[in-house]
């Protein structure tokens, strides 16, 4: 419903959507409650305090054909994945962006190390 939102389809269309793929009945103002709702969380999560010290780190990127009205244009999606001292996983971000290019990384690179807690 986010992706659909972020791309300035209407909440009733996306109500439309909803109701045409799932056949379940949702209100225009029930999707805007709920998309407000998952972008609050969206943003705590990617603004989120990480931890000083990870036994690793992973960087990724994955590109995707993505349709842009009549067009067809392909995306980057970076990735960082990290293990935690105690063994656990996490995914310390998600980016997209138009092309896989080492100035993009530095912007990435840069936003984790500010949220670090040193």
């Amino acid at each position: 419903m986010v992706a659909c939102y972020s791309q300035e389809m209407s909440t009733q269309e996306i109500s439309d959507q909803i109701e045409g793929f799932y056949d379940v009945e949702l209100s225009a103002s029930a999707v805007l409650e709920i998309t407000d709702r998952i972008l609050v969380n969206n943003l705590q999560w990617q603004s989120r305090s990480l931890e000083a010290v990870y036994t690793f780190v992973s960087f990724d990127t994955i590109r995707y054909p993505v349709r842009d009205d009549a067009h067809v244009t392909r995306k980057v999606v970076y990735s960082c994945l990290a293990v935690t001292v105690d063994g656990g996983k996490a995914l310390l971000g998600l980016w997209i962006d138009d092309a896989e290019r080492a100035t993009f990384c530095h912007v990435v690179i840069t936003e984790l190390w500010n949220r670090g807690d040193y």
